[in-house]
């Protein structure tokens, strides 16, 4: 039994245009937990697009999206989701749990089960969650 855990996710015939630009152009893809899955490709070829979409973030112009076995259900989906990207997404005042914290709340969590959630599936002691990044670990412009 899989419970609520995404274990495949199916993009059938995916577009997302803005305006007259067609970002995604009919992309189908298969992706299936625990694969580890590389989306390469020139500046401006969709690859942050497609991630959106993925992440509930952006909705296709047209074509589906589903996680099984959740279905489209956007909020279901979220509280399954994680999203790791090259930029830090973290605020740098606020501890490790308070960020994780106060992401829960921004897509209607219960902050303290996403706090032990995150903690368990990642198996992160007290110390790792609660230190803030080192300056060598930031990303310097």
């Amino acid at each position: 039994m899989t419970g609520d855990r995404v274990v495949c996710v199916r993009v059938t015939k995916l577009v997302k245009t803005f305006g007259a630009t067609a970002a995604l152009r009919g992309i189908d893809l298969e992706l299936s937990a625990g694969e580890l899955t590389l989306i390469e490709g020139s500046n401006g070829s969709g690859k942050s697009t497609l991630l959106r979409v993925l992440g509930t973030i952006l909705s296709p112009t047209s074509g589906s999206v589903s996680y099984d076995p959740l279905g489209d259900d956007v909020m279901r989906v979220r509280s399954q989701l994680g999203w790791l990207s090259h930029e830090s997404l973290s605020y740098g005042d606020l501890s490790g749990r308070a960020n994780i914290e106060l992401a829960a709340r921004m897509h209607g969590l219960e902050h303290n089960e996403a706090y032990e959630r995150v903690k368990d599936r990642f198996e992160l002691s007290r110390r790792q969650i609660s230190r803030s990044p080192s300056s060598g670990a930031q990303q310097t412009r």
